[in-house]
């Protein structure tokens, strides 16, 4: 039994000494689209961004946990004419998150490192509009009560990194993410996306 103990207080010893703990900041362009639907069959993407702080936790060097707190945009665009004696009209809906990504992982390489991520997006919805751009002019119109206060999707991470101080990290990452909930209540639009984030990571202990 006591043998048993030490044994135990020896891996969970091992455990924490192993494992470190980052914030950071990240940011990076949003191409974002929905999936065809009855009410919006030609739609096409559209470019916005997101940015914000992250916090991970590592063991050993190889499994994490990550979880962040991010400002999303995200958009397609119904429709578009031109270009025209007046340029291109555009009509689009933006939206506006605020995002807490949940991620666990596997990390390979040591100063030098690639990662694969897998989690779920909580967001909560900031603000909705639709906007139409004609004679060079921008209409909007809110559509936040057409839309669920909040939407949850899934994530597939693959990235890489640079450890360029002891306890500094640059990190580079692509990330496919599908949502689970509607853009519109009712609707059967989903978004879909790719995101680039390019951000810096920095230890809380050297090690």
């Amino acid at each position: 039994m006591k043998n048993t103990l030490l044994l135990v207080l020896a891996i969970t010893t091992l455990k924490i000494s192993a494992q470190n703990n980052y914030v950071g900041i990240e940011g990076g362009p949003v191409y974002s689209n929905i999936y065809h639907s009855y009410y919006y069959p030609n739609s096409s993407s559209m470019l916005r961004a997101s940015c914000g702080f992250t916090y991970t936790f590592i063991v050993a060097n190889r499994f994490e946990s990550s979880a962040g707190l991010l400002y999303t945009q995200k958009a397609f665009v119904l429709q578009e004419y031109g270009p025209g004696a007046y340029g291109t009209d555009i009509y689009s809906h933006r939206y506006s998150y605020l995002s807490v990504p949940l991620k666990e992982g596997f990390r390979f390489g040591d100063k030098t490192y690639g990662f694969i991520n897998i989690g779920v997006v909580l967001s909560c919805l900031v603000s909705a509009t639709a906007e139409e751009q004609y004679e060079n002019r921008i209409y909007k119109t809110d559509i936040k009560n057409w839309s669920p206060s909040w939407d949850v999707s899934g994530l597939v991470e693959l990235g890489i990194g640079q450890q360029i101080k002891e306890r500094l990290r640059l990190n580079t990452s692509l990330a496919f993410q599908h949502s689970f909930t509607p853009t519109q209540n009712g609707s059967d639009t989903h978004f879909y996306g790719i995101a680039l984030s390019v951000g810096l990571k920095y230890a809380l202990k050297k090690g």
